[in-house]
This record gives structure tokens, C-alpha cells and sequence, in this order.
């Protein structure tokens, strides 16, 4: 498998055994946590990671969203 350190973009063959573990990369000293697969050979984790991501952003959108609609009304009646 090779890994793509995130840090330097240095690419480093690493044996099917170390799944799950973390190593150095050999170019920065970044260390990196090795990526499980699943039977299909896709990083286990991958698609949690691009979910929470869509929740975070679907929530600072409504909180935006939410913050603008109270402008409006505020803005809309100024008050006595």
C-alpha cells in the first residue's frame, strides 16, 4: 500500500501488515496513522470523516441562515 505523507506529499510503500498503526515519514518526521482497509481495499473511516464535514457544514449554514432571518425581523420592526 502506499501512503501519501499529508505534511511534505513524500509517498512512502508500506507493508498490508501495519493497517492501523502510525509511522514517520521519512522526508519530514511528520508522523502519519496508516489507514485500515476494508475487503474492498477502501480506508476504513474515510466516509465518516466526509459525513461529519456535510453535518458541520449543514449546521454553520442553518446557524447563518437562522442569524439572518432574525436580522430581517430586527431590522423589519425597529421597535418604538
Amino acid at each position: 500500500m502506499i501512503i501519501e505523507c499529508p505534511a511534505c506529499k513524500a509517498k512512502t510503500n508500506v507493508p498490508p501488515g501495519t493497517a492501523g498503526k502510525r509511522f514517520r515519514c521519512r522526508k519530514c518526521n511528520w508522523v502519519i496513522q496508516i489507514p485500515r482497509l476494508d475487503a474492498e481495499g477502501q480506508a476504513i473511516g474515510a466516509d465518516r470523516k466526509l459525513a461529519r464535514k456535510r453535518i458541520l457544514l449543514i449546521l454553520a449554514l442553518m446557524v447563518l441562515v437562522g442569524v439572518g432571518i432574525a436580522l430581517f425581523f430586527v431590522m423589519r420592526n425597529p421597535g418604538p
